[in-house]
């Protein structure tokens, strides 16, 4: 540890302990300076113009004799350290102890010049009636006149804490030497070491405020920063758009607001590691051919949480940005035509990413292409074309989402090892109606999930070797819509209950297929001598009208007449007739499974009631009379 942190200290010479960054509207890129132990590197001599006006003295001015026996005084502490490792007393820690606060000392020097520089100004100066005295910052920000100064410890500081950090624990270990025993030794180092870069990555990360006390706008912020710095955000309305290309938090308060003004892409985030959080983004624009976005992400690991945006055409984008995370947002697009409206959230190439906790609505689609490994968790998808859609993904996870009022809930295709579970999936009417469709997808996995009142429960082509089980899949115009490129796939203890048409296939080659066995069939009626819950007889549907809706779609203008129970009726009586069996479930379960996953309130159903109750006051009334 005590070589480890002399060889810190000793690399700490040829690295910046501090810096100072300017800017004002003449100078947009600012002007910088480092100070070192020993020197001075950067704008050094226009900042000193600049202080002549106000009556600062020169930089080189001060910390004389500090810069002069930095470096011996170094060599010393290193020499020290080195030192305690061959003398083994405990006495000996006493030559720590200039390791230990040397970081302090630097810090404390460092504010007392710089307030002696900023206190004690020329009262002759050009400017010295118009700038009071002052403080210049040693960490953070300030401001003189029309000049906003940014000051942070840099990464020689932190190799000097470092060696700090490491010489209190040798002191430690020197001094209490039974109670950090063999086995319990390598742990303080390691402890300290990791400590201490964490305090170093905090403490060298600056904060620049945006609004009345600090920048005027974002972009002016992020000018001034650099990698790993936070940008807060006061409330207000900012124009976009906003440009992000340093690895910054950007972080809102109390929801300010960033408008495009109708044009182009808002935010677009094109560094690693970015934050961007509690923000209205607003007001994008709306040309397809441009993908105008609310946001772009095009680099890994970008965090986009707690905003809301809405009236744009795309949403949140995440272009080649792998290891991201879309967490509660809120997006709503723009008032189009449905082909005209862009995907609320889409993700292409980008592997590893987690969307959770979102809610869209009055969008085209949730599209994800290309990418692996994705978790699509906890979302709401309302009131879209496709409220989830899949193209050539591997690997991914949906579950416990609502998807509900779209056109589609969930389209998959050209998927491999899907896990679809605990959705709730309700209301999907559009021309194809499907709750879930598969196209061309191999070992998806659906499970726990509630597939109700949608047009076809689920929709399956050209799909094998899935497993679908306790689903409860009930209430839909067809239950299950099965091609026949489907093969080998597994439906077993899922609740089929009062759809319209339970199964529909167009060829008998889909039941022989894939493996039907232990469902509960609401239409099922056969019985249980034995009382082991699964029926005696195989469950085999033989409607002969069904199959006449199979072949002709037409048809379903007869469904509920009496002329559909005819026909059923007289099918049963001339088995010459009856239809080819569509699937065979040989253990059909008496009783319904039990599934917990919580469905929520239909809106429209509840207005159904009220209106009926108010309708049926006259009603009594009139019969009561």
């Amino acid at each position: 540890m005590l070589l480890l942190a002399a060889l810190s200290l000793l690399f700490s010479i040829f690295f910046p302990y501090w810096y100072l960054k300017v800017t004002a509207p003449q100078y947009p890129k600012g002007l910088r300076v480092a100070i070192f132990v020993n020197h001075l590197e950067g704008d050094v001599a226009e900042i000193d113009s600049l202080n002549h006006y106000i009556g600062m003295r020169s930089l080189k001015e001060g910390a004389k004799l500090e810069r002069a026996v930095s470096i011996p005084g170094i060599a010393i502490i290193c020499s020290c350290l080195i030192a305690t490792v061959l003398i083994r007393r405990k006495a000996s820690v006493i030559l720590l102890l200039p390791g230990i606060i040397f970081p302090g000392i630097f810090a404390a020097d460092l504010y007392l010049w710089l307030r002696d520089f900023g206190l004690h100004l020329n009262p002759h100066a050009a400017l010295s009636s118009s700038i009071k005295p002052f403080v210049p910052p040693i960490l953070g920000q300030g401001k003189v006149a029309q000049f906003h100064a940014y000051a942070n410890f840099a990464f020689g500081h932190g190799l000097s804490m470092l060696a700090s950090f490491l010489a209190l624990g040798a002191a430690m270990l020197r001094l209490f030497p039974k109670e950090n025993s063999s086995k319990r030794g390598p742990t303080l180092p390691v402890v300290l070491i990791l400590f201490c870069f964490w305090n170093i990555s905090s403490v060298y990360a600056a904060e620049f405020i945006v609004g009345p006390a600090g920048y005027a706008t974002i972009q002016e912020a992020l000018e001034a920063s650099t990698n790993g710095d936070t940008i807060v955000v006061k409330p207000g309305i900012y124009s976009g758009p906003v440009a992000v290309h340093k690895s910054v938090k950007l972080i809102g308060v109390d929801m300010p607001v960033i408008d495009a003004g109708g044009k182009g892409t808002v935010v677009k985030l094109s560094a690693p590691d970015i934050l961007f959080k509690g923000f209205i983004v607003r007001n994008g624009g709306d040309l397809l051919s441009q993908e105008n976005s609310g946001i772009v992400a095009t680099a890994k690991h970008a965090q986009i949480e707690e905003n809301r945006i809405e009236n744009v055409l795309f949403g949140i984008y995440l272009n080649r940005s792998a290891n991201s995370v879309v967490r509660n947002n809120i997006l709503i697009g723009k008032q189009l035509d449905v082909a005209r409206r862009g995907d609320l959230i889409r993700v292409w190439y980008s592997d590893d990413v987690l969307i959770e906790g979102n809610k869209t609505s009055i969008g085209r689609d949730v599209v994800l292409w290309y990418s692996k490994n994705i978790q699509v968790v906890g979302n709401d998808f309302e009131w879209a074309r496709y409220g989830l859609h899949f193209m050539y993904c591997q690997s991914a996870v949906v579950e416990k989402n609502k998807l509900i009022g779209n056109s589609v809930g969930a389209y998959m295709m050209y998927s491999n090892d899907l896990i679809l579970k605990e959705n709730v999936i309700l209301n999907n009417r559009g021309p194809s109606g499907y709750g879930i469709g598969f196209k061309d997808m191999t070992r998806a996995h659906v499970e726990n999930n509630v597939i109700a009142s949608n047009r076809v429960g689920l929709f399956m082509d050209g799909s094998a070797e899935g497993k679908i089980s306790r689903n409860l899949v009930a209430y839909n115009d067809i239950g299950f819509e099965i091609f026949p490129t489907v093969h080998h796939n597994q439906l077993s203890a899922n609740n089929v209950m009062d759809n319209t048409e339970q199964v529909t296939m167009d060829s008998s080659t889909a039941y022989t297929n894939n493996d039907w066995n232990g469902n509960h069939w609401s239409d099922y009626r056969g019985f249980d001598v034995n009382k082991d819950g699964i029926g005696d007889l195989a469950y085999k549907p033989l409607k002969f009208f069904e199959r006449l809706m199979d072949r002709s779609h037409v048809m379903k203008i007869f469904f509920m007449s009496p002329s559909v129970h005819a026909i059923d009726f007289a099918s049963a009586a001339f088995p010459i007739f009856s239809p080819t069996e569509k699937l065979t479930d040989a253990q059909p379960l008496m009783s319904p499974l039990q599934i917990n996953i919580s469905v929520p309130a239909n809106p429209v159903s509840w207005a159904w009631i009220l209106t009926s109750l108010i309708l049926l006051i006259p009603l009594i009334g009139f019969m009561a009379v």
